[in-house]
């Protein structure tokens, strides 16, 4: 696993540390908006609300602390999905890829990820819409 394309060091040793008590699922949402942080394009506040639910991930005491085993991450993938519907509009098809990508490194090659992938569809714009947005 590289390392090196995470430099948030406390986020990438809880995800290593924690992937699978943490699950498929938190794991890979976490791993959508991590790439979304990380991209030069996205807006302030963009990357505040995620940061937001990133650090929420990373520190250990929160609403649920995550020695609870299962239950202890209930909240964070709760914060992260509800950061994500509210900044899905700007997560594109290379951060789902790079999700993909350590999701695998992290639980194998053969995970299924087919319960998660329906959550990040990324519309791509019509023909007609990227025309016409080039014309205004």
């Amino acid at each position: 696993m590289n390392n090196n394309n995470y430099p948030n060091e406390s986020y990438w040793l809880k995800l290593k540390k924690y992937a699978k008590k943490a699950g498929l699922k938190l794991v890979y949402v976490s791993l959508v908006l991590y790439n979304l942080l990380k991209d030069s394009t996205a807006p302030w506040i963009v990357k505040a609300l995620v940061g937001f639910a990133i650090t929420y991930f990373v520190i250990p005491f929160d609403l649920l602390p995550d020695f609870l085993l299962q239950l202890g991450f209930a909240d964070d993938l709760g914060m992260m999905t509800l950061i994500f519907e509210l900044i899905r509009p700007y997560v594109q098809q290379g951060h789902i890829v790079e999700a993909i990508k350590v999701t695998r490194e992290l639980f194998g090659a053969d995970v299924d990820l087919a319960p998660v992938q329906d959550m990040f569809v990324v519309e791509e714009p019509e023909q007609e819409e990227v025309v016409e947005s080039i014309n205004d």
